[in-house]
């Protein structure tokens, strides 16, 4: 009988030990939960982050190439006025003559 007694005591503290575990092991499961929620949350916020510089980068690249586009402008037309006025010079010089 006290050995049945014995055993009865060690399986209500395995229950009690187990019944602790399984606690512990649902609060760390709700968890890892909360942080995969919250890491699905990031890694969409990273991928919109991601999709905005792309913008960002397209719009300055756009810019830096227009004061580009401004002076390949200005140079042509000045290459355009030089040759303009040599070819007006040796027209004058040949009709002079």
């Amino acid at each position: 009988m006290e050995e049945l007694a014995e055993r009865l005591v060690r399986l209500e503290t395995e229950v009690s030990d187990s019944a602790r575990r399984i606690a512990h092991l649902e609060k760390t499961s709700d968890e890892l939960l909360s942080v995969m929620i919250e890491t699905s949350r990031i890694s969409q916020s990273v991928s919109e982050l991601k999709n905005v510089v792309a913008e960002v980068r397209t719009e300055v690249k756009n810019l830096a190439a227009r004061p580009a586009n401004r002076w390949e402008k200005f140079i042509a037309a000045a290459i355009a006025a030089v040759t303009t006025g040599i070819v007006t010079a040796i027209l004058a010089n040949l009709l002079v003559r």
